[in-house]
C-alpha cells in the first residue's frame, strides 16, 4: 500500500436540487501521455448522468471508452486527432468543507501468475504477481465543515466586517444586518434585524467591529476578510552596504512565518555589486528554502543615505512575519544592517485594522448555514481533492470521488470537529497540477 500526504484538501457535492446546466464546447485537458482527459473548467466537473455527454474531437463526435460524471473525465479508445472537447450538462458545485491534514492510501488486489518449471528439481523461481482490483482511502485530520451563516459588507479595503453566526445551521438565515447612518454609533438586535447605527466620516469598521462584540458576544463572530488580512515584513538599517562582492560566503539567519526554527543564508558574491543585485540574490536564496520561504520578497528601497533591504513574508496574517539575526560565521547581516541586532525592524502581520470608515449597508440577511441534513451529501458521492504542495506555482494534486465512511446521515455537524473521518474512493485517483 502507497500513503501520500497533503497539506490541504477540499470536499464538493453538488447542490441537491439543482438543475443541470448545458455546456457545450468545453475543453478537455489531457493527463500526462494517457488517452484521459478531465474538463478544464473545474467548475463544471459534475456532470448529469441522466443526461447524454457528447465527446468530440476536432469537432466531430467519438464514443470514448469511459465516461465519469463525478469529477467530468473521459479515456478515450485513441489518440485524438485534434482538440477534444465536450458537449454536457453539469450540475454546480457547492464546497462543502475542507482539511489542513490529509492522507491517500493507495492500494491494489494481487493475483498469484508464477510460471513453474515442468523439470523436476529445477532451481526454484520467484513468485510474480500482476495487479487486478485497484483502490483508495483517503483520511482527513483537522477538518472544518462550512456550517455557520455568514455576511461579509463590501465596502472598500479596510472597511469591511465578516458577520458570523455562532450556532451553525439553517436558524442563521433568519439574521440580517443593516448599516444606517443615523447619529452616535451603536449596535442592536431586534427581531433578528441586528442594526449598526454609524457616524459618517467617522466610525470605522473596527469601531463596529468593538461595538458589535460588546453588545452581543455570544451571537456574532466578527473578523476582517482576508482581503485586509496585511503581510508581515522586516525593514533593514538606512544607508547598508550596497557591494558585498569580495565578502567570503556572505550569510545570515531567516526565519519566517511560524517556522520552529532560523534558516541559514548563503550567498554566492559574484556580480553583488548594487543594492538592486544583492536584493535579488537574496529572494533567490530564500525562496529556494521552500514551503514557508516560497514567496517571500527582498527589494532594495531608495537611494544611498536613506536606502534599505526590504524582506517581505509571502503570507498574510498575524502569523505573518520575518526575522533575521546574524550568522555564526561568515555574517553579512551587519554590513547589509538587516536583523534588530544591526538596526533593522520587524513589523508583525495582522489580520485586518478595521481602519476604514463605514458606509451604508442594506438590509441582508446572512447565508450558507448548514443543519444536520446536510451530511446526506457527504454520504453520497463527493469530490476529494487533496493538494500535495500549496506553496508552489504549480499545485499537484489528487482528485477522486469518494464517500464519507463511518457517519450516520442524522449526525450533526458539529460532532464532526473533533473526529477523524475517513474517504473511501469509488473509481479512480488522479493526479494532475493545476
Amino acid at each position: 500500500m502507497t500513503v501520500v500526504s497533503g497539506a490541504k484538501a477540499g470536499f464538493w457535492a453538488p447542490h441537491q436540487e439543482a438543475v443541470s446546466v448545458v455546456a457545450a464546447g468545453e475543453a478537455m485537458t489531457v493527463v500526462g501521455a494517457t488517452l484521459e482527459y478531465y474538463i478544464t473548467n473545474r467548475a463544471k466537473a459534475w456532470w448529469d448522468p441522466n443526461l447524454a455527454v457528447v465527446v468530440k474531437d476536432a469537432g466531430s463526435p467519438i464514443t470514448p471508452s469511459r465516461v465519469d460524471h463525478a469529477g467530468g473525465y473521459v479515456t478515450l479508445q485513441a489518440a485524438p486527432a485534434g482538440a477534444v472537447t465536450v458537449d454536457v450538462y453539469y450540475f454546480t458545485l457547492e464546497a462543502l468543507g475542507g482539511a489542513y491534514g490529509v492522507t491517500a492510501n493507495l492500494k491494489a488486489d494481487t493475483k498469484d501468475v508464477t510460471v513453474f518449471s515442468p523439470t523436476l528439481n529445477s532451481a526454484a523461481a520467484w513468485r510474480e504477481f500482476t495487479a487486478t482490483l485497484k483502490g483508495w482511502t483517503m483520511d482527513v485530520k483537522r477538518h472544518f465543515f462550512y456550517a455557520k451563516a455568514s455576511f461579509t459588507t463590501a465596502l472598500g479595503a479596510n472597511k469591511d466586517l465578516k458577520w458570523e453566526w455562532r450556532d451553525p445551521g439553517i436558524a442563521g438565515h433568519a439574521e440580517a444586518i443593516v448599516y444606517s447612518a443615523n447619529g452616535a454609533p451603536s449596535v442592536v438586535r431586534a427581531a433578528n434585524i441586528t442594526t449598526v447605527t454609524y457616524t459618517p466620516a467617522v466610525t470605522t469598521a473596527a469601531d463596529v467591529k468593538t461595538l458589535a462584540e460588546a453588545a452581543y458576544p455570544l451571537l456574532f463572530e466578527l473578523s476582517y476578510p482576508v482581503a485586509d488580512w496585511t503581510a508581515g515584513y522586516h525593514t533593514g538599517g538606512q544607508n547598508p552596504s550596497i557591494d558585498i562582492h569580495l565578502l567570503t560566503s556572505p550569510s545570515f539567519n531567516i526565519q519566517a512565518d511560524s517556522e520552529a526554527a532560523a534558516s541559514l543564508i548563503t550567498l554566492n558574491p559574484t556580480g553583488l555589486n548594487s543594492g538592486a543585485a544583492i536584493a535579488a540574490a537574496m529572494q533567490v536564496a530564500i525562496r529556494a528554502l521552500g514551503g514557508a520561504y516560497t514567496s517571500i520578497t527582498v527589494t532594495y528601497v531608495g537611494a544611498p543615505a536613506t536606502d534599505y533591504y526590504l524582506i517581505t513574508s509571502g503570507t498574510t496574517g498575524a502569523t505573518s512575519a520575518i526575522t533575521i539575526t546574524n550568522a555564526t560565521s561568515n555574517n553579512c547581516a551587519d554590513d547589509l544592517k538587516i536583523g534588530v541586532a544591526n538596526g533593522g525592524a520587524s513589523t508583525a502581520g495582522t489580520d485586518g485594522s478595521g481602519s476604514g470608515v463605514v458606509g451604508a449597508v442594506s438590509h441582508t440577511h446572512l447565508s450558507g448555514g448548514r443543519d444536520s441534513a446536510e451530511i446526506a451529501k457527504l454520504g453520497t458521492k463527493c469530490l476529494c481533492v487533496m493538494y500535495l504542495n500549496i506553496m508552489t506555482g504549480s499545485i499537484a494534486k489528487l482528485e477522486g470521488v469518494g464517500v464519507l465512511q463511518g457517519i450516520t446521515p442524522d449526525c450533526p455537524l458539529e460532532a464532526l470537529v473533533e473526529s477523524d473521518i475517513s474517504f473511501q474512493g469509488t473509481g479512480a485517483l488522479r493526479f494532475h497540477a493545476i
